[in-house]
């Protein structure tokens, strides 16, 4: 069983104590290296903004622990202001994927010594993996569970931590009271996360206190706690109200691609034969680099499209997009993809599809993920589904051996991508590794280098990218270790051999790419394009 792992959801408009606040439960972690940070404000004041820049910078360029440094930070702001708590702790869950066990960190908060290993022993073996919430001391209040600590499992089922409805009051009690009828409650109390709150005097009130705790907000809070306690606490606003059953065909896979980098009619056919009818390609007429897509290229996705068109069970659209409207000063080429891929799903969903599967030119499903997905769906109603990828290295490819890449493969009704693949909503994962992604393999090393040299992280100062291509990329072999570009840490660990189930589940055509037993590569076919987009041997 991996080690379990922590998601702090911490909101905060008081810019004096962000790095307080981190620096207090990292520093009292037995773990640090376990923790993963998602850092939001519902404040427009600039000052705020700086300080969880600070603290993502810190925490991304300090190695907690030699061999595992922090997993993932990142940070959001909420647009729809005024803004509220609820809104901060439900977007920081939102705008992550990673973590077990999920904590609504807030300012004034004190973890105990040793905290997230307390935790582990507070309940039954494993509880992080079932529907689960904790309830500590504060060393105040008895009956609420004032700090929430809950399990994604828990937090799949309702696709937010707090009811959205509240601003602040009485959103604790709503969530105690459902954990409690739901009996799904690890009883911790002897372990003391102080709240240093001010109504017993532990500190001084401050205006964001006074604003909490307004009159308002507890008369209105106290009318929708008795009205929804009342009704039995519906999940109207949370995934499971949705009981709708999607289907195979109802999905529409959006692939996003300048040209055939040598596998798309491979990913396409394998959609297919998973159950997909309806393709929407994509085609962005610059590279994130700013290079001009040519009309060669294009007509490789064109030609992919029109062979799947000659099927009449297929619906397929293929549609070039001009990207210099996404471009503005000081956004990065993943802000641009970002902005672009948000495009993609407006267009796809004015053509009345609201399940969207992600799938890039590169990325092979393994047999079986249609259904896989299908159930979880179905079953849990997330907006977003991510996955576990198997990425591939070298020419010939090898894959790569305990890589953490994941990637998102599904979006719902109305969920967007907040950064590249990345995306906001309630998210659940496919456990292992269900996508092949040829992220490093290509025809040649010199495509591969050109692909590297085009990406959106090209720009990011975190990759080295030409120390790889140059001192990585031409020597991959079996045994291998950190073969990564990102220079924080390293998260493709070792390069291994295919296994016979892998290279069962690769059409024989990519085997020549592949680092396969010579005598089982077949002959490489030299396609050709007619007119019409069908392709045809040499």
């Amino acid at each position: 069983m991996a080690d379990p792992t922590f998601l702090l959801c911490y909101t905060t408009v008081r810019p004096a104590k962000v790095m307080e606040v981190v620096g207090l439960w990292q520093g009292r972690a037995s773990h640090p290296e376990r923790l993963n940070w998602s850092l939001t404000t519902d404040s427009d004041k600039p000052a705020v903004i700086v300080e969880l820049a600070a603290a993502t910078k810190a925490l991304m360029g300090r190695v907690w622990h030699p061999l595992r440094p922090v997993m993932s930070v990142s940070t959001a702001l909420v647009t729809d202001l005024p803004g509220d708590c609820v809104k901060g702790w439900n977007l920081a869950a939102s705008s992550s994927n990673i973590g077990d066990i999920m904590i609504a960190v807030a300012d004034d908060f004190v973890p105990p010594a040793g905290w997230d290993e307390l935790l582990l022993t507070a309940g039954e073996s494993g509880w992080w993996e079932k529907d689960r919430v904790v309830h500590v001391a504060d060393g105040y209040n008895q009956d609420i569970f004032t700090l929430a600590i809950i399990t994604r499992r828990r937090y799949e089922r309702f696709g937010y931590v707090f009811y959205p409805g509240y601003q602040s009051m009485f959103s604790d009690t709503e969530h105690t009271a459902v954990a409690l009828a739901d009996k799904v409650v690890i009883e911790a109390t002897h372990l003391l996360f102080e709240h240093l709150h001010p109504d017993c005097g532990k500190r001084v009130r401050d205006a964001v206190d006074l604003n909490h705790a307004s009159d308002t907000r507890w008369k209105t809070g106290k009318l929708l706690f008795e009205y929804r306690a009342s009704v039995g606490f519906p999940l109207d606003e949370g995934p499971m109200a949705d009981t709708t059953q999607v289907k195979a065909d109802e999905m529409a896979v959006y692939i996003n691609a300048n040209r055939d980098n040598f596998c798309l009619n491979e990913v396409c056919d394998r959609l297919v034969d998973e159950g997909a009818r309806a393709f929407f390609f994509y085609i962005p007429d610059e590279y994130w680099s700013g290079k001009v897509t040519t009309h060669s290229e294009v007509s490789e996705v064109d030609a992919v499209a029109q062979r799947l068109s000659q099927d009449p069970a297929l619906s397929v659209h293929c549609q070039v997009f001009k990207i210099e409207p996404h471009r503005a000063a000081g956004r990065s080429r993943i802000q641009v993809e970002t902005h672009a891929r948000n495009e993609a799903l407006s267009w796809i969903r004015a053509a009345g599809f609201n399940h969207i599967l992600v799938v890039d030119g590169d990325e092979l499903w393994r047999r079986g993920t249609m259904a896989a997905l299908l159930t979880t769906v179905n079953d849990l109603k997330p907006q977003c589904v991510f996955t576990g990828m198997i990425p591939t290295i070298g020419v010939p490819g090898y894959p790569v051996d305990g890589a953490t890449d994941s990637a998102t493969i599904y979006v719902g009704r109305d969920a967007l991508f907040s950064e590249c693949r990345n995306t906001a909503g309630t998210k659940y994962q496919l456990n292992g590794n269900r996508v092949i992604h040829f992220s490093a393999t290509r025809r040649t090393l010199a495509e591969v280098a050109t692909k590297c040299r085009e990406s959106g992280h090209y720009d990011d100062a975190n990759y080295d990218f030409e120390g790889w291509i140059k001192g990585i990329l031409p020597s991959v072999h079996v045994g291998m270790t950190n073969v990564h570009m990102y220079r924080p840490y390293n998260p493709w660990k070792r390069v291994r051999a295919w296994t016979k189930a892998e290279l069962t589940e690769i059409p024989v055509t990519l085997h020549p790419y592949l680092a396969v037993i010579p005598a089982t590569n077949p002959p490489l076919p030299n396609r050709h394009y007619t007119a019409g987009g069908l392709p045809k041997a040499n």
